[in-house]
């Protein structure tokens, strides 16, 4: 895989799948690390607090600035040891970049996932530190919120 990270296969006549396969699927994978890490992080605060005898604050900061870099890192990994593993191949990898890139869903969420981050780390400068821990929460927050409303359990538009 990451020997032809910058071209895809000659095999696919697909004239819309991305330039750089590879590289879409490591985003993909740290896209997801970071979201899972992040929701994660979000239901151990409790169980930080009360092993380590802290407050909520605090645990809510060292849970929500570590969990989703740990999640940032270990996913990725995964798609690299599948790699060392022989289980990818170039064909296998330009396909599954360009599912990904038309993947309405999943463009959905990352797109929720970006404007919660934003929104949380406004929010934590706000408040006056904790911007990366609130950054997190936010994306934690916004793919929860995505899959309730994937799941019709709630319901936003605009136009009625």
């Amino acid at each position: 895989m990451f020997n032809n990270v910058f071209r895809h296969s000659e095999n696919d006549d697909r004239v819309d799948i991305p330039n750089y396969p590879a590289i879409t699927l490591i985003n993909h994978c740290f896209n997801k690390g970071v979201q899972s890490g992040a929701i994660i992080g979000l239901f151990t605060i409790p169980l930080l607090a009360y092993k380590r005898k802290i407050s909520i604050k605090d645990a809510w900061k060292k849970s929500m600035t570590i969990a989703p870099v740990l999640g940032g890192i270990f996913v990725p990994s995964l798609l690299i040891g599948k790699d060392v593993m022989g289980d990818l191949t170039d064909d296998g990898v330009d396909d599954r970049a360009y599912r990904i890139v038309h993947n309405e869903g999943q463009n959905k969420v990352d797109k929720y996932s970006i404007i919660g981050a934003c929104s949380g780390a406004i929010f934590g400068v706000l408040i006056g530190g904790g911007y990366i821990a609130a950054a997190s929460t936010g994306v934690a927050l916004s793919v929860i919120y995505y899959s309730a409303e994937k799941s019709k359990l709630v319901k936003f538009n605009l136009r009625e």
